[in-house]
């Protein structure tokens, strides 16, 4: 499922990703300022990645399993909120359950 440069990739990622959520002032879906949890894993996403929808339901797993240890978090850039709820409701995959 996910191999070692995986994860170390995420954590190198961390840093950046702490950095631009402090700096940009991003946002959860319903428009209230996201505060990243440390540690934590980072993932980039879009709606229109086939990748990055492919591995969704790993990332939920992930989630899962490291329970209180680390939050997994899924930042969207680029796309509306009315595109990402759209995409939740065709059943693909539901961001948070």
């Amino acid at each position: 499922m996910f191999n070692r440069r995986t994860i170390l990739l995420a954590y190198v990622l961390l840093f950046s990703a702490q950095n631009a959520m402090s700096m940009e002032g991003l946002t959860t879906l319903d428009d209230r300022p996201a505060v990243l949890e440390t540690p934590a894993i980072v993932n980039f996403w879009a709606t229109w990645c086939a990748p990055c929808i492919k591995e969704l339901p790993d990332l939920e797993t992930l989630g899962k399993k490291l329970g209180a240890e680390a939050t997994v978090y899924l930042v969207n850039f680029g796309e509306s909120t009315q595109t990402i709820e759209a995409f939740q409701e065709k059943g693909v995959w539901k961001i948070g359950v």
